[in-house]
């Protein structure tokens, strides 16, 4: 059960939920995805989640959304089941690196919510997914899951070798996947079985990873061909001491051709939640 009460909430307690599809190039199918999000049904124990960003990038051809509030797993985990049953894998291509229809989940506290719940958020979300989908590899990564980090599960899966489609990629994946099992995903308050690997298989949406860590602001810097690779570590650098404050981790890429762009902040975020719960409960922020 997660922390943030509505009157918490107010005062500024959510959890974050950033679902990552392989998928952002196709305008009618971006728009079902956003439909798809911001109606993602929850329960009566969980009321849905905000939809409060999401960001499409054609280049990468990959899509995020960005879901807030006191609970986030049931919600996340409707428009991935959404999500799964919508896209073909097999034939995606792009130029950023990805694993599966929907590539990576990651939940984060805000505020003052505390990582053991976003941990519990993020357990509850993978064994919601797990039971829809019960071939579906779910690779979890995080202090409180498993332990494990992201780059060292995806390291292990070929994440970063150069492929052409997602074909490709789930053939890949299948010695990779039995090679390199799931490990159970763990909270205090959540203690699944371990999962035989021998049921599971990268076909037909290859792998999903979800971890739960604090909050990494992303940034996407605009690069010209010419610029030195020591003309980039300064702006990566410059970035990263202005924005320390922002979040506990900082992530940036260099881009060629598009403008800036960055994910919100935390505090932007939690005011977006704010101003949901006055509209829908008329909880008063002040």
């Amino acid at each position: 059960m997660s922390s943030c009460s509505n009157s918490m909430t107010a005062r500024g307690c959510a959890h974050l939920a950033i679902v990552y599809v392989s998928e952002g190039r196709c305008p009618s199918i971006i728009s079902e995805l956003a439909a798809f999000a911001a109606t993602a049904t929850a329960t009566e124990a969980a009321p849905r989640a905000l939809l409060a960003h999401s960001f499409a990038d054609p280049t990468y051809n990959r899509t995020s959304f960005y879901f807030v509030g006191s609970h986030v797993a049931a919600s996340a985990s409707s428009f991935v089941k959404a999500a799964l049953a919508r896209l073909e894998f097999s034939t995606h291509r792009g130029t950023h690196p990805t694993l599966g229809t929907v590539d990576h989940v990651c939940f984060s506290p805000l505020g003052t919510a505390t990582a053991l719940d976003s941990a519990s958020e993020a357990s509850t979300f993978a064994s919601s997914v797990h039971s829809a989908v019960p071939t579906l590899p779910i690779y979890a990564y995080g202090p409180r899951l498993t332990g494990l980090c992201l780059k060292d599960i995806r390291k292990s899966l070929g994440y970063f070798a150069p492929t052409t489609t997602g074909a490709a990629t789930m053939g890949r994946l299948h010695a990779l996947v039995k090679e390199n099992p799931p490990s159970a995903w763990t909270t205090q308050h959540v203690n699944s079985k371990g999962i035989d690997p021998e049921l599971l298989s990268p076909e037909p949406h290859g792998v999903l990873c979800v971890g739960s860590v604090p909050l990494v602001l992303n940034y996407n810097l605009r690069c010209h061909p010419q610029d030195s690779k020591l003309t980039v570590a300064k702006l990566t650098r410059q970035v990263r001491l202005l924005s320390a404050a922002e979040a506990a981790a900082v992530e940036v890429g260099a881009r060629i051709t598009d403008a800036y762009f960055t994910g919100p902040t935390e505090a932007a975020l939690l005011e977006a939640w704010r101003a949901t719960i006055v509209l829908e409960s008329g909880v008063k922020t002040s």
